[in-house]
């Protein structure tokens, strides 16, 4: 049980000194919003590691346990998404009916956002992070994340659940708080998407189709991130480049259904419904 709390906490021989080299994985999931692979020298620190929870069976059991933390502490992340689709391939008619629906995300975190004092997570962030208040389930998380031996991890300093429905998976251009820690770790359930990494953001006067169809700049780095994966940044990646999720493209008929698209709009990733994420942040080894 020791040796287990010394790997939770960072230390220990199993701890390793630096992040793994980027390797086939990465490559195979990297492209630019202009369709380029990412080679390893422009990487600026995206990690991608599958099936750290390792099957369906597995990943309905969590869902579970956060569908319920989310329903005792969550609180409303943000304004409710208005559902914003680019129009393919004759979606307008789609695209209209979707507009009058929205959808609020949710969120749990020891972080103070301001929301009510009940809905403080008891694990808090940063310097007063505790790992004996998280739960067993998420927990087991970090395990798999330290199992694959992969990252130069220090301690845990931030435990965040991000909850959204109706395929409503838009997340703006934003880099995480720096006292969270100097390496981030994402893992996505129940849905395949994109998480975009960016320097232009919002910086760039573009229009919500525009962002959709274009991504924010040229030079943005699409992610294919499958569902049960982490992924992993840190360095560029985690101070430098702000990480998205563009608002996605409505597939009209016969599927009417809104996909992320990977470094070219004709690569469509269908969303399902619900999409949960687990974010983790860790110091420094």
């Amino acid at each position: 049980m020791l040796r287990a709390l010394l790997r939770r906490l960072g230390v220990g021989p199993r701890t390793r000194r630096k992040h793994r080299d980027f390797n086939a994985v990465d490559r195979a999931a990297l492209r630019t919003a202009e369709n380029v692979p990412v080679v390893d020298m422009h990487n600026p620190g995206i990690r991608v590691e599958q099936n750290i929870i390792k099957n369906v069976e597995a990943e309905l059991m969590l869902c579970s346990d956060l569908r319920e933390l989310a329903r005792s502490l969550g609180f409303m992340s943000s304004e409710p998404q208005q559902v914003f689709s680019a129009a393919v391939a004759g979606a307008e008619e789609e695209r209209r009916k979707l507009g009058d629906v929205q959808v609020t995300p949710i969120r749990v975190t020891g972080r103070d956002e301001r929301q009510p004092a009940d809905k403080v997570a008891p694990w808090g962030h940063g310097d007063a992070f505790d790992v004996t208040k998280v739960p067993a389930y998420l927990q087991d998380v970090e395990r798999s994340i330290r199992a694959r031996d992969a990252f130069a991890l220090g301690p845990l300093r931030d435990v965040t659940i991000n909850y959204r429905l109706g395929r409503m998976f838009k997340l703006d251009p934003h880099i995480d708080p720096e006292a969270d820690g100097e390496n981030v770790v994402i893992v996505g359930l129940n849905s395949d998407t994109v998480l975009t990494f960016t320097r232009g953001g919002q910086g760039l006067l573009r229009t919500p189709e525009q962002i959709a169809r274009q991504s924010w700049h040229p030079d943005d780095i699409d992610v294919a991130f499958p569902r049960r994966a982490a992924v992993f940044f840190s360095g560029d990646a985690r101070y430098v480049w702000k990480h998205a999720i563009r608002a996605g493209v409505l597939l009209g008929k016969p599927h009417n259904v809104i996909c992320d698209w990977w470094g070219d709009l004709a690569r469509l990733v269908p969303r399902s419904d619900e999409r949960i994420s687990v974010v983790m942040a860790f110091g420094k080894v």
